[in-house]
């Protein structure tokens, strides 16, 4: 992948991480009463674990 590639990548992935967080922030118990905060859990764990690799990702065109 390009540095390109990658930089979007992060952008895409850590705003889906962010967002995932932020309901959690805002909405935790009303998901937990739902029995969804472990969706919202795994979302945001998924999207941060993604967003950790791509960083030490080495581009190809460097």
């Amino acid at each position: 992948m390009t540095r390109k590639q990658i930089d979007q990548l992060i952008k895409t992935h850590s705003a889906q991480r962010d967002f995932a967080k932020d309901q959690l922030d805002k909405y935790y118990y009303e998901l937990e009463a739902q029995n969804q905060e472990s969706k919202w859990l795994n979302r945001y764990i998924k999207h941060k674990r993604i967003v950790e690799d791509l960083k030490k990702e080495i581009p190809d065109d460097e």
